[in-house]
């Protein structure tokens, strides 16, 4: 047998929920896009030819790289490139934390701070929100010692959707000034809710982006940080040199390179979320004891009861929405925003169902 990394056992293996889609027909707990990519973005993919598959994609990494810098309005010097967010969340603890460190993360929050902070041999320390949901930035800062190199923060946080106010992060960069403050953006790329401007003046937060979801090329994995360009560099040295295939590269280049057709892509994917979202949430509001929506492509729900035997009876129809086993979230599912065909099959679905889980305590309430 191999001697494997004592950091292993802190490793849960990823589950057949989150790896295999088996014969669903709505995807509601992937939080991808409702909407496929732009034509032209699809067609550069199609229209790779041999040599461009055949060799490194040196140059066309650069020009992906300066033209990404061009659309955030920074210089090339503050942006590195990865292969999705999930890189970029790894590559933070690579660059600052070792078995003696720690990272600060809020609870509850995306499950890949916590598990990148382990790939490296760190503890973690989760600090729980005083209300639903807001930020304890007093709180979260009373949990940094000496040995916390690391804080991971969403922006919006997911799954409950609270952005992150701009005073709240300055405070906390100006009062840890050695610690990296990691902010991730993966649902706000080129938004004007965007940090990454407003940031740029703080030399320890980085701000995480990928085109998975403005974008619609979660499949592509195309994911980059801004920041301070000393800890750029740094974040370059630990990811592989050439991080994305070409095709990442070409479809990154073909969106990136029409401004006009970005520009216009993006709205539709606003209204496309707007118009789902409203439709879930009218669904599921008569139903739900909270509902929370914020600035990304899903929405949180309380039903007020365990919610596993409503995810089974869903995915028994062809249809997944997220649940969680953290003692905040028992009771909640998480749901993103889908296509018209797949939003009004979750809707028919959650109206036939939700009544036979739910709708006895609501009539005793």
């Amino acid at each position: 047998m191999i001697r494997l990394s004592p950091r292993m056992g802190a490793l849960r293996p990823y589950t057949a929920e989150d790896l295999l889609d088996g014969e669903l027909r709505v995807r509601a707990h992937r939080n991808e896009a409702p909407l496929p990519p732009p034509q032209h973005v699809v067609e550069a993919v199609r229209n790779a030819d041999g040599d461009a598959l055949r060799y490194y994609p040196a140059n066309l990494q650069r020009r992906v790289q300066h033209q990404l810098a061009r659309r955030l309005g920074i210089g090339a010097r503050n942006v590195a490139i990865a292969n999705g967010a999930d890189e970029i969340l790894l590559a933070a603890a690579r660059v600052t934390l070792d078995g003696g460190s720690n990272a600060v993360i809020v609870r509850p929050t995306f499950g890949m701070y916590a598990r990148a902070a382990a790939m490296c041999g760190a503890g973690v320390r989760a600090v729980p929100y005083g209300q639903r949901w807001q930020l304890d930035a007093e709180a979260l800062l009373a949990r940094v010692d000496r040995d916390t190199r690391l804080i991971y923060l969403g922006h919006p946080n997911n799954p409950t959707g609270e952005a992150l106010p701009m005073a709240t992060l300055e405070w906390l960069a100006r009062a840890v000034p050695e610690t990296l403050i990691v902010v991730d953006e993966a649902y706000l790329a080129f938004r004007a809710e965007s940090l990454v401007r407003a940031a740029r003046p703080l030399q320890n937060v980085v701000v995480a982006g990928s085109l998975s979801k403005v974008c619609a090329l979660a499949g592509l994995r195309v994911g980059f940080v801004t920041g301070d360009p000393a800890v750029i560099s740094a974040f370059r040295r630990v990811v592989a040199p050439y991080a994305l295939s070409v095709t990442a590269l070409l479809a990154a280049q073909a969106y990136l390179s029409d401004g006009a057709a970005a520009l216009a892509f993006e709205r539709a994917i606003a209204l496309e979320v707007q118009r789902s979202l409203d439709a879930i949430a009218g669904a599921l509001t008569p139903f739900a004891t909270n509902l929370w929506r914020g600035l990304g492509s899903f929405l949180l729900a309380d039903l007020g009861v365990e919610v596993a035997p409503i995810v089974k009876c869903l995915r028994r129809r062809g249809i997944a929405v997220r649940a969680f086993s953290t003692r905040e979230l028992r009771t909640c599912i998480r749901v993103c925003a889908l296509d018209e065909s797949a939003t009004a099959e979750l809707v028919n679905a959650l109206n036939e169902v939700l009544p036979a889980f739910v709708g006895r305590q609501l009539a005793s309430a």
